[in-house]
C-alpha cells in the first residue's frame, strides 16, 4: 500500500474495513449482537439471522463433502 493509500483518521480506516469486509463492519456497529467486551451474544445473533442459519442447514452437502459411514457397533 503506498503512502497515498494509508488512512489519516480513524473514520477512513473504517471506511477502508468496511470496504474490504462489509459484514464484519455490520458486526462491529451492531450494538445489539456484542457485549462491550467484544463478546456475541448468542440469543440476539440467532434472532438477527436466523433465516441465515437456516439457510446453512437446509442444503444438502455437495459432491466433494464425503459424510463417514456409519458403523454398527459390535454387541460384545
Amino acid at each position: 500500500m503506498s503512502e497515498a493509500q494509508h488512512p489519516t483518521t480513524l473514520c477512513e480506516a473504517f471506511q477502508l474495513t468496511a470496504a474490504i469486509d462489509p459484514d464484519a463492519v455490520a458486526l462491529r456497529t451492531a450494538g445489539d449482537v456484542i457485549t462491550l467486551t467484544m463478546k456475541l451474544k448468542r440469543r440476539p445473533v440467532v434472532e438477527k439471522y436466523a433465516a441465515e442459519i437456516e439457510a446453512l442447514y437446509e442444503a444438502a452437502p455437495g459432491p466433494t463433502v464425503h459424510e463417514p459411514k456409519a458403523t454398527v457397533a459390535a454387541a460384545n
